[in-house]
């Protein structure tokens, strides 16, 4: 759910108010519409379609309404550190960058702090550092 909200910019079951219509959402099969994902995902550059894809395939198996289908976290965190690790840091800098100025442009009535991470992955280290915002909060 974390990477829905990421990626579509939008909290999962917006609509259920209650913890009981949350739970019963999600028991019923119900999953969050991807309809914004598809929004991102027609404004970015076909490499970058690439990656949205393999993040939202990551993030259906997630919701796997039968627990034993789902992944387990340390074979997401080793999808995502392979997806990382097959570009380059100056790469994935470019492509944050890029992200967040499409961001901006879909989404103009947020905080542009908001988008400033306080911590940045390194795939050299393979750690978040401190990114050059985390002095400002």
């Amino acid at each position: 759910m974390m990477l829905y909200a990421i990626l579509s910019g939008s909290p999962p079951y917006q609509h259920s108010y209650h913890e009981s219509a949350f739970r019963e959402s999600i028991i019923g099969g119900e999953r969050p519409d991807e309809e914004s994902i598809d929004e991102l995902r027609a404004i970015l550059p076909e490499h970058q379609q690439q990656i949205l894809d393999v993040l939202r395939s990551m993030m259906r198996r997630c919701w796997a309404q039968d627990p034993s289908d789902r992944p387990i976290m340390l074979e997401v965190r080793d999808e995502l550190k392979s997806l990382l690790e097959q570009q380059s840091e100056e790469a994935i800098v470019a492509e944050v960058s890029e992200i967040i100025k499409i961001v901006k442009v879909s989404f103009p009535n947020k905080d542009e702090n908001q988008f400033q991470p306080l911590h940045e992955f390194s795939p050299k280290t393979g750690r978040f550092e401190k990114g050059k915002f985390s002095n400002v909060f």
